[in-house]
């Protein structure tokens, strides 16, 4: 082999960390990623409103036929503003239909992907251009630990500092039976689909613009926030949890323990909301106050610390290789 072909094949094999992903794409274009973006939110725009559009109509026939209200729409035809934005757990059609706008969101960023050209699409799951399910099923029970460790502390820390309230009374068992239905399978969706948006699609565009590591962390996590109807600790609460699960991401070089995160967390709190124990069965815009950063806090470094420890003892691969290795590549560090 001649001296030259030797040096080139003794380089190292460049490598590209989770939110650098798109620029080891053949052919990378600076425009692909802001591409991708655009037609995200025009997939999604125009999905949910296909799906609210008919939501709508059923529900004024329903009205009409009935004589009754609908949920969503009055005899009238006006629409319930509140019932579109305000969750109510313990109400199925409710329930199901604010859920399900947010998990359509994942084939719709699939969708703008492929469109776009970034392909494969699985660059976005994680660095091995797919969901790693081994390793998500071993994030389960530390996430679902961390989540009762947040719980635990509620409980124990916020009636000492707000007045407790007075619970609901708990759905008939049928209705409540369907609530835990969409719950479980439902939720989950919804929970991936906010992580594919602003851990997944929002870090790899700004990654494959922008070296440094930390505006991929911090501009995703205060659109994600900023997007919650909250009061502002519950803003801060969920900054909080949006940055860790963003450094969790990076960290391990996929979206998976940030999914199981999300999941665990919205499961629990939803089945918890739906028996109305906390005095109401919406989502709150209101939240406890400094006392709900103790519980998040809490929770979320006791899982970053589980998932890095973790991801050393396992050897979880965190870079992924270029689409096509050009010869003195320099590796990538993000």
């Amino acid at each position: 082999m001649p001296y030259a072909e030797q040096a080139v094949s003794a380089l190292p094999t460049p490598r590209l960390e989770y939110q650098r992903l798109f620029r080891g794409q053949k052919n990378y274009r600076w425009w692909k990623p802001l591409l991708a973006v655009v037609l995200s939110a025009l997939f999604i725009g125009v999905a949910m409103s296909m799906l609210l559009v008919a939501v709508a109509v059923f529900d004024l026939i329903f009205a009409a036929s009935t004589g009754r209200p609908g949920y969503f729409v009055s005899l009238d035809g006006t629409m319930n503003q509140e019932a579109f934005t305000r969750t109510d757990a313990a109400n199925p059609l409710s329930l199901l239909i604010n859920l399900a706008t947010i998990a359509l969101w994942i084939p719709c960023v699939l969708l703008a992907l492929w469109v776009s050209g970034i392909r494969p699409v699985g660059r976005v799951h994680s660095v091995a251009m797919r969901l790693r399910w081994r390793w998500m099923g071993a994030c389960v029970l530390p996430a679902l630990g961390a989540t009762a460790l947040m719980m635990a502390i509620g409980t124990i820390v916020a009636p000492l500092i707000i007045d407790e309230a007075q619970p609901e009374p708990l759905p008939l068992p049928g209705t409540f039976a369907i609530v835990v239905l969409i719950i479980i399978v439902v939720v989950p969706l919804q929970a991936a689909a906010e992580e594919y948006v602003f851990r997944g699609l929002l870090t790899q565009v700004l990654g494959a613009w922008i070296k440094f590591r930390v505006v991929a962390l911090v501009v995703p996590t205060l659109i994600f926030a900023s997007l919650h109807s909250y009061d502002v600790w519950g803003i801060l609460n969920v900054a909080i949890f949006g940055i860790t699960a963003a450094w969790i991401t990076l960290r391990t070089g996929g979206l998976e323990a940030a999914i199981v995160l999300h999941t665990m967390n919205n499961v629990v709190l939803f089945l918890l909301l739906a028996t109305g124990a906390s005095g109401d069965t919406r989502v709150a815009t209101e939240t406890a106050g400094p006392v709900i950063l103790i519980g998040t806090s809490a929770m979320m470094a006791l899982y970053a610390w589980w998932v890095d420890r973790k991801r050393q003892k396992v050897g979880l691969e965190t870079t992924g290789a270029y689409d096509t290795v050009v010869p003195g590549a320099a590796p990538s560090h993000g």
